[in-house]
């Protein structure tokens, strides 16, 4: 026969001996199951045990059950409020997106205001041109808004990759989704949204903050431009006017030297008309006459005198017969009257 040993050291063979109904100072009774004393107490040793065994592990698969339960109740519940984060997600994206909207649409007044609050009071040094001054201050200020902004933009978009580490103006719902998914903690997850929303909301700021950085880049660069071409403009009318400055110096020079030129012309013409011109061979030959046509030499001078003295003599003449003329004519009268 073969021999095999239990857990209880027996080897599990049934001896059946004669005996007595009631029990024996063995306590074995009828049976006597490898001399432990009888049948029923043998054997229900080994029953119990693997009663015990048998509602532990019922037990143990309750518990198991109950926990998948519980834990499929979990996951259930816990979908659900993930999905109620996405809903609140969808509402809240459409909200800030409205109100991006908004602000970008107010942003070119916003900005005027932020320009004219940084002007600064002219201090202009008198080397340049009013109004190209007032043109290359204005970029200087933009400039220095455009400057803060950018450090701001920084910060914000450090702030933007808050939530996961990526851009969320870009990030889809199933990412949210995803990423709330695998926190399984209802804690956490209420954390992880308001660091969606904390992070959205400064993606926001940060797009809205580049379009104003943009503005401003653009209004610098045409106030650059404008201030170039001003430039160009004043340049010319500079030089147009150093033209006109130069042709005006010129002419007055060229009047001058005329005035000069005319004056020593007269100078010389009236001491021409005033100088009287003799050959010398005119001296060796006596005195000489000076008169309006010019020098009479001696030999002349009896002759032009004799003329002009008898031209004289003439002319004295003929004023006395006119003087006597009117004497007698005036004699006549009277007499006549008097009769």
């Amino acid at each position: 026969m073969d021999t095999r040993n239990f857990q209880d050291r027996s080897t599990g063979e049934v001896v059946i001996t004669p005996g007595s109904s009631g029990s024996s100072s063995g306590g074995g009774g009828f049976f006597s199951i490898g001399g432990g004393g009888g049948f029923g107490g043998g054997f229900g040793g080994s029953s119990s045990k693997r009663r015990k065994k048998r509602a532990k592990a019922r037990a143990a698969a309750l518990a198991r059950a109950q926990a998948e339960a519980q834990a499929i109740a979990q996951a259930h519940a816990y979908r659900q409020l993930v999905e109620g984060y996405s809903q609140v997600r969808d509402a809240r994206k459409l909200a800030l997106e409205q109100l991006f909207v908004a602000q970008v649409s107010r942003l070119e007044q916003v900005l005027q205001a932020e320009i004219d609050a940084a002007r600064r009071p002219p201090q202009s040094s008198g080397s340049e041109r009013w109004d190209l001054y007032l043109i290359s201050k204005q970029p200087d200020e933009i400039n220095g808004l455009i400057a803060a902004k950018t450090v701001e933009l920084s910060g914000k978009q450090g702030q933007a990759l808050a939530f996961d580490g990526q851009d969320p103006l870009q990030r889809t719902t199933q990412d949210y989704v995803s990423h709330l998914a695998a926190l399984g903690s209802a804690q956490a997850a209420a954390q992880a949204h308001q660091a969606w929303e904390a992070s959205y909301a400064a993606g926001q700021e940060a797009k809205l903050l580049s379009e104003a950085i943009r503005q401003l880049g653009e209004k610098s660069n045409a106030l650059t431009q404008r201030y170039v071409q001003l430039q160009a403009v004043w340049r010319e009318r500079e030089q147009e006017w150093e033209r006109q400055r130069l042709y005006a110096l010129q002419r007055e020079a060229r009047i001058r030297f005329k005035r000069h030129a005319d004056a020593d012309l007269r100078h010389e013409r009236l001491r021409q008309a005033n100088t009287l011109k003799a050959p010398m061979s005119a001296t060796a030959a006596g005195g000489m006459l000076l008169t309006r046509g010019g020098a009479l030499v001696a030999q002349t001078a009896a002759a032009t005198i004799e003329l002009a003295i008898l031209d004289t003599i003439k002319e004295i003449g003929r004023i006395l017969l006119i003087r006597t003329g009117q004497t007698v004519s005036l004699t006549a009268t009277a007499l006549f009257y008097q009769r």
